[in-house]
């Protein structure tokens, strides 16, 4: 179901325990030995969490303990625990069954109470977690109140999971934390909390002073704000109201804020993506460019690269005079496969050129290529001759 409108807290909430009633179907046959596996326990505390984010309309980041406290919902093993108890109770005959059933149910609310204080003091608890503990420390009272009913905007509040840029920063949806409103207006660096939103950024002060009751006798603070909330239905939608109108606000100044960071990113995205094909088309003509215009240097280059080992390996010491007739026929013979290895890779490097330009640089090369060989020729002519 969506978050934003749709049915009722109390709908949605009659929905979930309708489809969790299949899990404890039968619980006093099977519940003792499957609790008493941790992987079980948590199989059935992640089937409740996404059941209890639904009904409280909270962000799908909310633990699964704040999410079952704001939603009403007993978490599940402490139920099949009550079901296990009340079977026996019933098979020993210890009075009515409804008279038990309200016995056990006390017994669970308070097994619920011992976790929900333990999940909030001990070491490392999350500060989300500490947040709704310090607004609601008590189990009971909330979950059997006779008013109101959780929605969007209320449990983004109540847990502390919602448009803040301190909680949007935490899930990198932010670049800072800061409220932009305060580091604007007053120079203050202040971290935009749900605190400092609904009890101290000056942007909210109107929704304050008519919705919350600032300036007047009973303010709504953070210390009683799950007090206010339970005092009365009037007290309820007020405190709704001013939730409502200030996580909307910072909604929509979010969308905006993230509209143009996007934009931000992909215009240097862009330019990064120019950068790096600007280096390409330039490190490609470096290599088109590669001078054939001294032979006996381009030869001694070409014979280091050259792909094919063994001609490294004997042609690595070729000077420009040699003796011996196998050796000039042996240089002519390099020349030959050297250059054929500069036309393969003057090909490769001219790969996307215009077809003349590919073309006319391949003349130019075997016509080097030509002209080189027949001045070895014509050298090795003239070492005869001067025999």
């Amino acid at each position: 179901m969506k978050h934003h409108g749709g049915p009722s807290s109390g709908k949605r909430k009659l929905i979930a325990t309708a489809a969790l009633a299949s899990i404890r179907y039968a619980a006093p046959a099977w519940a003792e030995a499957a609790l008493a596996v941790v992987s079980n326990c948590r199989l059935l505390a992640r089937a409740q969490g996404l059941a209890a984010r639904g009904v409280a309309s909270t962000f799908c980041s909310v633990s699964v303990e704040v999410a079952s406290l704001l939603a009403g919902m007993v978490p599940i093993d402490l139920l099949l625990q009550e079901d296990v108890r009340c079977y026996r109770r019933a098979e020993a005959g210890a009075g009515a069954a409804a008279a038990g059933r309200r016995q056990e149910r006390a017994q669970t609310i308070l097994l619920w109470q011992r976790r929900w204080s333990a999940s909030a003091t001990t070491q490392g608890a999350s500060r989300y977690i500490r947040w709704t503990h310090s607004i609601l420390p008590e189990v009971e009272p909330w979950v059997t109140r006779g008013h109101g009913s959780v929605d969007f905007h209320l449990a983004q509040v109540l847990s502390g999971h919602g448009f803040f840029r301190e909680y949007l920063n935490v899930k990198g949806l932010a670049m800072s934390s800061d409220c932009p409103h305060c580091l604007v207006e007053r120079q203050v660096e202040v971290a935009e909390t749900v605190e400092h939103v609904l009890f101290d950024c000056p942007r909210f002060a109107d929704t304050r002073r008519t919705l919350l009751g600032h300036g007047g006798r009973h303010p709504v603070t953070a210390s009683n704000l799950g007090e206010e909330l339970l005092r009365s239905p009037q007290r309820w939608r007020e405190i709704s109201q001013a939730c409502r109108l200030i996580t909307t606000a910072l909604q929509e100044r979010w969308t905006m804020d993230s509209a143009s960071t996007a934009a931000e990113v992909a215009s240097v995205r862009a330019a990064e993506r120019e950068a790096a094909h600007r280096q390409v088309v330039r490190r490609r003509q470096r290599r088109q460019r590669m001078s054939l215009s001294q032979p006996r240097q381009s030869l001694s280059v070409a014979i280091r690269d050259a792909p094919v080992a063994g001609v490294r390996q004997r042609f690595s010491g070729v000077g420009t005079r040699l003796r011996c007739r196998e050796r000039r026929g042996a240089i002519v013979r390099a020349g030959t496969v050297v250059w054929t290895c500069l036309e393969r890779r003057m090909r490769k490097a001219s790969v996307g050129q215009p077809q003349q330009q590919q073309q006319d640089r391949v003349v130019r090369a075997l016509e080097r290529q030509r002209r080189w060989n027949l001045q070895q020729h014509r050298k090795a002519a003239l070492a005869r001759l001067k025999r």
